[in-house]
């Protein structure tokens, strides 16, 4: 039975406050200010853009060759003004390319030993035929998630609007218990595999998607 409209404003509206008042209490949850940067920083002027862009790279540099091995072996002797003309787009072409054999077979040289880094395993879905392990900076995950209802938003999707996703790794689908729970009302989505697709398969999608209500 679908859902009367008045019904679906109030959960909207119900969503939206408890989503903020979540992310806005939470200790050290800095997702609403990393999305408000981010929603700003799309409206910029080029040139602003580019300064933006270079002064993030030449961080970045900074910080992989002095915790990174196989970084700061590749970037020795790079100073300040030899990072800043990497980051600039002019010395790229100086370093070797980063692929999945690299990481694969020297994945410690690759991954920080900042120990105030938290580390947080994960991996691509191994639709290529095999799943790349990697690590990503816990510290990372509030810009990650900006970034993402940033692209939402272009198609005018919030975070706490239900949504499907037709979704390619299996295991990033939610689970359960409580906090999972939590997570659902805060971000209510529906996730699809798009792995053994059949016309059985979607047949149960659209019975899914029409009971949910995207």
């Amino acid at each position: 039975m679908l859902r009367s409209s008045v019904w679906w404003e109030r959960e909207l509206v119900l969503r939206k406050a408890a989503f903020r008042a979540f992310h806005s209490l939470r200790r050290g949850d800095e997702l609403l200010s990393e999305w408000s940067a981010a929603e700003k920083v799309q409206w910029v002027d080029p040139d602003a853009l580019r300064e933006l862009q270079i002064a993030r790279l030449t961080r970045l540099l900074v910080e992989v060759r002095r915790h990174v091995p196989r970084y700061r072996e590749l970037l020795r002797g790079e100073e300040g003004a030899g990072l800043e003309r990497l980051a600039s787009g002019d010395g790229w072409q100086e370093l070797p390319l980063l692929d999945k054999s690299v990481l694969r077979s020297r994945r410690d040289s690759c991954t920080t030993q900042d120990p105030t880094v938290r580390s947080l395993p994960n991996a691509t879905s191994g639709s290529t035929g095999e799943s790349l392990q990697f690590f990503l900076d816990a510290e990372s995950r509030a810009e990650r998630a900006a970034s993402t209802h940033r692209f939402h938003g272009w198609a005018e999707v919030e975070p706490w609007d239900r949504h499907a996703k037709l979704w390619g790794a299996r295991f990033d689908a939610p689970g359960g218990g409580l906090k999972q729970r939590l997570t659902n009302f805060l971000h209510p989505v529906l996730f699809l595999s798009s792995y053994d697709m059949s016309e059985q398969t979607v047949r149960e999608y659209v019975a899914r998607l029409t009971a949910f209500q995207p």
